[in-house]
């Protein structure tokens, strides 16, 4: 069992608009399905990609950015906001 992770941002690490249009949702769903990945952390658990990955039957992980911000705190990162960090984690199992 594979999981990864996705958030809305302007940019994704890999430098690609953010998923937030059907389209890019549609790609994003076709990427995670080709890789094997059977569920998804996520932060928010509203929105079109939600609704995508939903659509596409992979389980979706809402994970408070609260409980984020606290692991950061624990485990490094210094405590601020760091998008790869919560990516890398979200993505932990």
């Amino acid at each position: 069992m594979r999981s990864a992770s996705s958030a809305p941002r302007a940019r994704s690490s890999t430098g690609s608009p953010s998923p937030t249009t059907r389209p890019a949702c549609k790609s994003l769903v076709r990427r995670l399905l080709k890789a094997g990945v059977d569920e998804v952390g996520i932060e928010r658990g509203d929105g079109p990609v939600v609704e995508a990955l939903i659509q596409a039957e992979l389980t979706v992980l809402v994970v408070p950015p609260g409980q984020l911000k606290n692991l950061r705190s624990r485990y490094g990162s210094a405590g601020n906001k760091d998008d790869r960090y919560d990516a890398y984690i979200l993505g932990c199992r």
